[in-house]
This record gives structure tokens, C-alpha cells and sequence, in this order.
């Protein structure tokens, strides 16, 4: 697995799945909110995809840079559905 794949798997799709998977069963507990806020948000930070994302336009990757633009937006919102669904059945 190369580092953009690793990046990819566990950085852009783990936070979401995570954030909505996981949150809400720590909403209950007071700084809820700022315990899932600030780990899951520097897990998942948006600069680093940003940047990963132009180094690869200016290394003449444009194809891989859309692929990875793509797959990290697609995935990210298919697997934050995939959590919050699993959270809802494990609070139901």
C-alpha cells in the first residue's frame, strides 16, 4: 500500500466513519462534542489533503490528484452514512 492509498484508507475515509460512528455515543458526557471535535478533527485535518492534492497537480499527476480528490470526498461521505446508520441501530 503506497502512502496516498494509506493516507487515503486511513485518514480520509477512518475520520468520518468514525466522527459519526463513534460521536454519538460520547454525546451524553460533558465536552462531548469538544473531545470528538478535537481529536477526530486532527486526525482527519483538510489542510493536509489540500496539500497532498496540489503536490500532486504540480508533480503532473492531474488524472491521480482527481482520483484522489474523488475518492476521498465519495468515500468519506459513503462511510460517515455507513457510521451513523451503525449508530443509530446500536442506540435503537
Amino acid at each position: 500500500m503506497g502512502y496516498f492509498d494509506g493516507q487515503l484508507a486511513g485518514v480520509s475515509y477512518g475520520g468520518p466513519y468514525l466522527w459519526l460512528g463513534f460521536g454519538p455515543l460520547v454525546y451524553g458526557l460533558s465536552h462531548a462534542h469538544l473531545l470528538v471535535t478535537g481529536f477526530l478533527g486532527g486526525f482527519t485535518t483538510f489542510s493536509a489533503f489540500s496539500v497532498e492534492t496540489i503536490l500532486l497537480f504540480r508533480k503532473g499527476e492531474t488524472v491521480l490528484a482527481w482520483g484522489y480528490v474523488l475518492a476521498s470526498v465519495a468515500g468519506g461521505l459513503i462511510l460517515a452514512w455507513t457510521g451513523e446508520r451503525i449508530a443509530s441501530a446500536l442506540s435503537a
